[in-house]
């Protein structure tokens, strides 16, 4: 039974599957979807938002978190479920590093065959603190 949870373990560490804590439950997505997601938000754009709303900027604030509440499937916080706008900005910086620490990886392994290509238009890391305290970081950083 313990040999089969480890196998079972390491074949999930090896999908790729990006996991977050949602508010209520743990849940997983495909990172790829994700980030196609968060593209097409209309008024969102990667680069320029979520830095604008890390500079007090509420307006970028509120798009950032309701980019990343479609792009996770998130419903809006209403006391019970749901991500806050803090929340929902933490997620994302999570997120991104995420995608980083995988297309770092990805580019290591001389035995990959999949394509990085869409990986490759990453913005470049934000260094600075997302606010987000061990616990919030805990819950939303993924399982690799």
């Amino acid at each position: 039974m313990f040999r089969d949870w480890i196998i079972r373990w390491v074949f999930n560490r090896n999908r790729r599957i990006y996991r977050f804590w949602d508010g209520r439950n743990r849940r997983a997505a495909d990172p790829m979807v994700v980030y196609q997601r968060l593209l097409s938000c209309d008024d969102f754009d990667l680069e320029t938002t979520p830095q604008l709303a890390e500079a007090g900027d509420l307006k970028s604030a509120e798009i950032t978190a309701e980019a990343v509440r479609f792009a996770f499937d998130l419903p809006t916080f209403d006391g019970w479920q749901g991500l806050t706008i803090l929340e929902c900005m933490d997620l994302l910086g999570v997120y991104l590093a995420y995608l980083l620490a995988l297309k770092k990886n990805i580019r290591r392994s001389p035995t990959t065959s999949h394509s990085t290509d869409s990986l490759a238009d990453l913005p470049p890391s934000n260094s600075s603190d997302s606010g987000s305290t061990s616990t919030d970081s805990e819950n939303a950083m993924p399982s690799a």
